[in-house]
């Protein structure tokens, strides 16, 4: 494997940060910086050959004051989903329960039904025997 070295260019044109990619060769060493592009230019070197240089898309604009994305804002982005995801799964279940109380409370009124029903022939068998 070969280290690649990915360095960010700020927009006056000087090193920002420097990061090392360690891949197989140059096209997978492409698909891994261009998933660090962001908002400034990306530079990707091996040893003194550069291999290629990522522009951000037009419709990114550059804001001095806004902060940079960390670790933490792509961890609370991963967090916020999961607690969607489980929102919606509550609510399939919920929904779920609901069918399946509304079968119960059915089939409950059904079998007291039936027992009544039962009961009524009993009596009146009784009544039958009495009378």
């Amino acid at each position: 494997m070969a280290d690649y070295r990915v360095y960010v260019i700020s927009r006056d044109g000087h090193i920002v940060e420097a990061m090392v990619v360690s891949c197989a060769d140059d096209q997978a060493a492409v698909c891994a910086a261009e998933g660090l592009l962001r908002k400034n230019t990306l530079e990707l070197w091996h040893m003194d050959r550069k291999v290629a240089e990522f522009k951000p898309p037009s419709w990114i604009k550059w804001n001095p004051f806004r902060r940079r994305r960390r670790v933490e804002d792509a961890h609370l982005r991963r967090v916020v989903l999961r607690f969607r995801r489980a929102r919606a799964a509550l609510r399939v279940w919920n929904q779920a329960r609901g069918v399946a109380g509304e079968i119960v409370r059915y089939a409950r009124s059904s079998a007291r039904a039936v027992t009544k029903a039962a009961q009524k022939a009993v009596g009146s068998r009784k009544k039958a025997r009495k009378g």
